[in-house]
């Protein structure tokens, strides 16, 4: 999982973090946070295509680890049931490989643009 440094802010929380991504991303993206982890964050392009957030604060340290997230439930619960069919294994790691590089790899970028870039967190 990619992370990325932001300037160190003791006093920021995930709440902040979630409203200034917002501010930047939520005409284009929905927010919110997780349900079952509370710091993580999601960022949902589509039900097959998010980016999720983790705040982390270290003693001398602030960074967001990223990663991919298929936000539908749905769709997961459907990936992990194909996963226990051996001959399908070649399509889903084809789609997958699809997926990651034309759906996730964009929107990861953007959002470690965002982070590297933005006045809040540099």
């Amino acid at each position: 999982m990619p992370q990325v440094k932001a300037r160190h802010n003791p006093e920021l929380t995930a709440e902040q973090a979630m409203q200034i991504f917002r501010t930047h991303f939520g005409t284009k993206y929905e927010i919110y946070r997780r349900k079952v982890r509370s710091g993580l964050l999601v960022i949902k392009k589509s039900a097959w295509t998010g980016v999720r957030v983790r705040l982390i604060q270290k003693k001398d340290a602030t960074y967001f680890d990223l990663g991919d997230d298929m936000p539908s439930m749905a769709l997961r619960g459907l990936f992990v049931f194909l996963v226990f069919i051996p001959a399908l294994w070649p399509a889903l790691f084809i789609f997958l490989y699809i997926w990651r590089k034309r759906c996730f790899k964009p929107l990861l970028n953007e959002v470690k643009q965002f982070i590297a870039t933005a006045p809040e967190f540099n």
